[in-house]
Order: C-alpha cells, then structure tokens, then sequence
C-alpha cells in the first residue's frame, strides 16, 4: 500500500521562485506536478477495481462451501477443493492467490484430504459377485469427514480473506480521497504561480 505526499508546496510556492523560470518551464513544473497525481490515482482506481472484483470472488467462495453443507466424503472434499482452485484462478491480487491458497492447503491438512490421489479401486459385494454403485460409494461416509463446527471453521477462514480484502479497499478509497484533495491543493498552487508569472511579466513590460 503506497503512501500518500501531501503536496511539499501547498500554500506557497515551496521556494520555487517563478521570476526566475520562464514561462515553459513553469508550465512544464507544473504539468509533472499533476500528472504525479493523476497517475497515482490511476493506480489506485485500477487497484482498488480489483479489489472488489477479488472480493466478490471470495464471498462467493464462501457461499459455495456453505450452501454444499459439511463434506461427508472425499468426492464432496474433492469439489470444495475445485471451488478453491476456480477462486484463486480468478483473483488479481498475488497476496489474496497466496492467501486462497494457504487455505485451501489447510483444509486439505485438517481432513487428510490429497487432491492428487488417485482413486481406490472400487469396492465388489458378495464375494465379488455384484460391483457397488458409484452413486453408493460416494455417500460413504469419510472416516476424516469434518464435524459441521470444523467445517465453519474452514469457511469462516475464507469469510475472513474476504474481510480483510474489503479492509484493504476501504483504505484504498480514504487514500484516493486525499490524494483528489492533494490534487486540488496542486492545481491551485498552478494558477497561483501562473498568475504570479502573469503578473512579472506585465510589470516588466510596464517598466519596458
């Protein structure tokens, strides 16, 4: 998170002394003046956009893994994982992927979940005689399935990377402010060394 300069030369001309410049070059201070402003606006609005894009991404996660109810197998551990993976491929931000990620992992740690084990080979009734439906071994129960209290845990854990996203965005918004608030103050700092070069200039005419 960038910090925010007020502007060195508000209410004066910061010792920059306008007799002495001409008037390009006193145009052309003042035009970087505020385009240093205008591109760290910019970069916050573009910031603060994926901001709340990452957080929509976030609560939605959430709401999947809630509304799926507590895992009781691995085929429902292995859609909560997709959940995941689909949320982190859509987020902008490195540090909310990193922190999607680490979440992710935990849950996999907490249930002794592997994503990347291959099923076992299924299970045969009566001797081998009548193969068990798929439908039938997916609502065996897991014997690391978590208990519901376990699993609000793990979502909750999500809802907070969604608070601390919407944190982040509302102190991206305090600082767009200040900075629109920095540019006014910059802006009439232009007119006032402007009007003061104005005024040189047709004093040293008169005097011509």
């Amino acid at each position: 998170m960038s910090n925010v300069a007020a502007p060195s030369n508000v209410g004066g001309t910061g010792g920059v002394d306008p007799s002495g410049m001409s008037p390009d070059l006193l145009l052309e201070y003042c035009e970087s003046q505020l385009d240093n402003y205008g591109s760290q606006i910019d970069d916050l609005m573009t910031q603060q956009q994926q901001q709340l894009g990452d957080q929509q991404v976030v609560s939605n996660l959430k709401s999947q893994l809630e509304q799926m109810g507590t895992p009781q197998n691995n085929t429902q551990l292995q859609a909560a994982y997709q959940d995941y993976q689909s949320a982190i491929a859509q987020c902008s931000d490195p540090s909310v992927k990193q922190q999607l990620t680490t979440a992710c992992a935990d849950m996999c740690s907490a249930y002794s979940f592997n994503p990347n084990e291959a099923p076992a080979s299924p299970p045969t009734a009566l001797g081998g005689l009548i193969p068990l439906s798929p439908t039938f071994l997916a609502a065996i129960k897991s014997p690391n399935a978590p208990t519901d209290a376990q699993w609000q845990g793990t979502t909750d854990a999500v809802g907070t990377i969604a608070g601390n996203i919407t944190s982040n965005s509302q102190i991206q918004m305090m600082q767009l402010q200040q900075l629109a608030s920095y540019q006014q103050q910059a802006t009439e700092l232009t007119i006032n060394l402007l009007g003061k070069q104005d005024s040189t200039l047709l004093d040293e005419a008169k005097g011509g």
